[in-house]
């Protein structure tokens, strides 16, 4: 009998432990350090923009999984991709979990298999890449919670994006119910917060975070430099 074929990138999750009922693979955020910069994958100049620069996948989807994307690599085994991956991360000193889009009006099939490819893709960089892994927080309504936490190891650190979701009201209420769902299940020990929004919107959107004495850490990005002289703000 022919042998079926891995498409779902079996051998790298091989060792993981498996979690939920998904069995979506385990990741974690253990370390003492944090990044002060965070760039955007398409940005490859900026990877090393400090010695403390995580690299963020919070774009639109096609810009980081399209033909030639990770996944793709993983899943076909292009050895020469991988190559090419292994080298554009090279000394990259944190990299946070690839944000596949699950957004309320997609299927819950998808969203699921977006969720278990994040944290194979984050797996495989783990260990090829020789950097610290953050795992990524995304959620949308009360449905995603069913799995989205899946696979982030309690007490672990977390990275989050707020990018473009302070502006309408029901986005802010999501980001609210999610934060407190987020404290519930995982407890993070810290959160990394990527975006940014006026005062009032982030002390209501993070006022239970910061009552449970949470960190959140801000690190620079360029589109907080570009954000704070929108706003006329100087840091």
């Amino acid at each position: 009998m022919k042998k079926s074929k891995d498409t779902f990138g079996a051998y790298v999750i091989k060792k993981a432990q498996l979690c939920g009922k998904y069995n979506i693979p385990l990741v974690t955020c253990d370390c003492d350090e944090y990044p002060d910069f965070i760039a955007l994958y398409s940005n490859i100049q900026d990877y090393h923009y400090t010695n403390k620069t995580a690299v963020c996948f919070y774009q639109y989807d096609e810009i980081f999984d399209d033909i030639n994307s990770l996944w793709n690599a993983i899943i076909l085994k292009k050895k020469n991709l991988l190559t090419k991956f292994k080298k554009r991360f090279t000394n990259v000193r944190f990299i946070i979990c690839p944000d596949y889009s699950i957004t309320g009006d997609m299927p819950l099939a998808l969203q699921i298999y977006n969720v278990y490819r994040s944290r194979v893709v984050a797996i495989w960089v783990r260990d090829n890449c020789n950097c610290i892994l953050i795992p990524n927080l995304r959620f949308n309504n009360s449905k995603s919670y069913e799995f989205c936490f899946d696979g982030i190891a309690y007490k672990s650190i977390v990275c989050l994006s707020i990018y473009s979701l302070c502006r309408r009201k029901d986005d802010v209420e999501n980001l609210i119910n999610g934060l407190h769902e987020t404290i519930k299940r995982i407890c993070p020990s810290a959160i990394i917060l990527y975006g940014e929004c006026e005062l009032p919107k982030y002390n209501q959107i993070f006022n239970e975070v910061i009552q449970k004495n949470i960190p959140i850490i801000k690190p620079e990005s360029r589109y907080a430099i570009f954000w704070r002289k929108k706003h006329g703000i100087t840091k």
